[in-house]
């Protein structure tokens, strides 16, 4: 990735399925308007995870995709790629490139 083209939060949650919660944060992370590969943890609570997926998948520019599910070029498209550290994690040992640290980083 050139810089910036990625960006690691801590975590990623939505209470509620809300479009408006994430295009919040999108707005913050100065991401709307731009292709974005949004990463989610492989395993997550299943409530937040589909709230996550059901509140980012209606907003134009935003792919929705688990960690399991990602290949080099849905890295490579996007103009932006968004992880949380699980998900991080979670590309790391599905891939092998190191040790991870049992969904942290």
């Amino acid at each position: 990735f050139r810089d910036g083209e990625a960006v690691v939060l801590e975590s990623l949650h939505c209470a509620e399925p809300r479009t408006a919660q994430i295009q919040e944060l999108f707005e913050k992370l100065d991401l709307l308007g731009k292709t974005v590969l949004l990463v989610l943890p492989d395993k997550e609570e299943p409530e937040t995870g589909i709230n996550v997926y059901l509140s980012a998948r209606n907003i134009h520019g935003i792919v929705v995709s688990k960690a399991e599910n990602v290949n080099a070029r849905d890295l490579l498209r996007p103009r932006m790629v968004l992880f949380s550290k699980r998900s991080v994690a979670d590309l790391i040992d599905r891939v092998g490139l190191g040790e991870s640290t049992n969904g942290a980083v």
